[in-house]
């Protein structure tokens, strides 16, 4: 009986932490992110200068392609905005070919702690597809 109990309770307490709405500072944000899909390695670096970096290097190429912007964060939406970034796949997940143009305007990212307390930047909460998640 002791067993079960110290079971269900560790259980009970790991979804209470994991169920736990996480404030996210700004200053947790800066560092390198990195998303590993289908058709390419692509780094995201964000600065404390509010300036981002974004590497892309597809498949079966040495050629890493960089481009540069600005961003911002909206603390009460968690959202991490990039202006004028190059988008590598559209919405559902499939390969841009005109991706070397900048897609004009602003793309949101939702920042959240995912398993771990790990910081993930996401794309589609619809879909629950994490995009990136940070390495440093």
């Amino acid at each position: 009986m002791t067993k079960n109990f110290k079971f269900y309770g560790m259980v009970t307490i790991l979804f209470a932490i994991a169920g736990c709405k996480s404030v996210i500072d700004q200053t947790e944000l800066y560092g390198t992110y990195v998303d590993d899909n289908p058709f390419a390695a692509e780094k995201l670096i964000l600065s404390s200068r509010n300036e981002y970096t974004q590497q892309i290097q597809l498949n079966k190429e040495s050629k890493v392609n960089e481009f540069r912007g600005r961003w911002k964060f909206d603390a009460q939406t968690h959202a991490v905005i990039l202006e004028d970034p190059i988008i590598l796949l559209d919405e559902f997940g499939r390969f841009r070919n005109d991706y070397l143009k900048p897609l004009e305007g602003s793309f949101f990212l939702k920042a959240k702690k995912g398993p771990f307390r790990a910081l993930v930047l996401d794309v589609n909460e619809d879909t629950g597809k994490t995009r990136f998640r940070k390495i440093d």
